[in-house]
């Protein structure tokens, strides 16, 4: 080494470079410490990479929820994934018994698929448990009909015991609703006031010898 190098060293380096140049214990225990430093730098680059990629992932799923809830809105969402029907019998024109056992019977048609469905009532109390009996059938979306047109098909099985065609009701979804839907089956309302009613139907249900969801699984 040139003296002007020696000298640069000495003069410039902290800690001096020249230091480890005539011992080289101290060198290696340098290089070993820069090696350290350079791969606790690379851990954290990493880490930082991992959290930018979930914030964008987030952001992404933000993102696309509100889209869905735009082309809902405009009536525009592509293609539901989900039928979410709901029968009102007419009490005067047929028994529960026998309208659980037309329903049964009615979701082993093909265009009920993977058909989950629960029979509830409106009743609050001990006094008026069974009023107004109903059912949520959930299925999928895997025939090209409108909700007109899957009224009308059932209400065509129906019509001898729910009266009006009025008494069914046909709403599609996306299939990212399906979660949601399941849950209100087995009892999770969004509406704190049908509480009391969720609580009658297990107790009216058990009396009726019938299982709280019905399910294709």
């Amino acid at each position: 080494m040139e003296d002007s190098d020696e000298e640069y060293l000495q003069t410039y380096c902290d800690p001096p470079l020249w230091t480890c140049y005539e011992n080289p214990g101290v060198h290696g225990e340098m290089l070993g410490l820069s090696e350290r430093i350079c791969q606790e730098h690379q851990r954290s680059l990493e880490e930082a990479f991992d959290e930018a990629i979930l914030a964008r992932a987030e952001t992404l799923k933000r993102f696309e929820h509100r889209v869905r809830l735009i082309l809902m809105a405009y009536g525009k969402e592509p293609k539901p994934g989900i039928f979410w029907i709901t029968i009102n019998p007419d009490p005067a024109l047929i028994t529960v018994e026998n309208f659980i056992a037309k329903i049964n019977k009615l979701v082993q048609r093909s265009c009920f698929s993977k058909p989950i469905y629960a029979f509830e009532q409106t009743g609050t109390t001990e006094a008026d448990i069974g009023h107004h009996p109903h059912v949520h059938i959930m299925c999928d979306k895997t025939i090209d009909l409108s909700p007109a047109q899957m009224q009308k098909y059932i209400y065509s099985s129906c019509h001898h015991f729910v009266g009006d065609k009025k008494a069914i009701h046909v709403q599609t979804f996306p299939a990212s609703f399906r979660e949601d839907k399941e849950a209100y089956l087995k009892g999770l309302k969004w509406d704190e006031k049908k509480d009391p009613a969720s609580v009658m139907n297990l107790k009216w249900r058990y009396n009726l010898g019938i299982p709280n969801v019905y399910s294709y699984k």
